[in-house]
C-alpha cells in the first residue's frame, strides 16, 4: 500500500493543494458544502490577532465546511478557517462567499501563489466530528492538522484546522506519523 499525507510538501508539484490532492485520492472532483460562515471584524481577544495574523477590527471570514465528493456526497474533510477575505482578490472573495468552490482551488484558479506554515498536526479521533462523516464512530483514527496560509510577501491570508478520517477513500489512506 502506497503511503501518502493529504497536505502538499516539498516533492510535489507547484500549484498542489489540499484540494487536487484530496481529488486525486478520491477519485472524484470535491465541492465545499458550508456549514456556517460569517463574516465579522476581528475582537482584542481573538487567538490570532495575539498571533499577529490579524489586527484588532481587521475583517475577518469565519466558516465551517466539509470537502464532500462532487459524485458520492461522501465527507472526505472537515475544516474550519478564519480568512482576511480583504487581503484576497476579489474573486477569490466572491467565491467564498457565493460558490461551492473550495479555497484551494480559488487561490489555484486566481494564480494566488501561496506558503503554508504548520503550526500541528496530531494523530487522533473523530470525536465530535463523526456525524459529518457518513456515520463513522466517533473512535474512528482521524488527522488534525493547522496551519496559516501566507501571501508571497508573508501577509498571512487565512488560518485552518482540517480534520479528515486516516480512511477517507475505498483504500486505505495512511496520513505521514506525526
Amino acid at each position: 500500500m502506497s503511503l501518502r499525507s493529504l497536505w502538499p510538501d516539498a516533492s510535489d508539484a507547484p500549484g498542489s493543494n489540499v484540494t487536487t490532492l484530496l481529488e486525486r485520492l478520491a477519485g472524484e472532483p470535491v465541492r465545499a458544502q458550508v456549514l456556517r460562515q460569517v463574516l465579522t471584524p476581528v475582537e482584542r481577544s481573538d487567538g490570532a490577532a495575539d498571533r499577529g495574523l490579524w489586527a484588532p477590527d481587521e475583517e475577518v471570514l469565519r466558516r465551517s465546511v466539509l470537502l464532500r465528493g462532487a459524485t458520492s456526497g461522501r465527507a472526505y474533510l472537515h475544516a474550519t478557517t478564519s480568512i482576511a477575505v480583504r487581503r484576497l482578490p476579489v474573486a477569490v472573495r466572491m467565491g467564498l462567499l457565493r460558490s461551492d468552490i473550495p479555497l484551494g482551488r480559488l487561490l489555484h484558479d486566481a494564480q494566488v501563489r501561496i506558503v503554508r506554515t504548520d503550526l500541528f498536526g496530531v494523530d487522533q479521533h473523530l470525536g465530535e466530528l463523526c456525524p459529518f462523516f457518513d456515520g463513522l464512530p466517533p473512535a474512528t483514527r482521524a488527522v488534525r492538522r493547522s496551519y496559516v496560509m501566507r501571501l508571497d510577501d508573508g501577509a498571512a491570508v487565512a488560518h485552518l484546522i482540517e480534520t479528515f478520517p486516516v480512511s477517507i477513500t475505498q483504500a486505505e489512506l495512511v496520513a505521514t506519523q506525526l
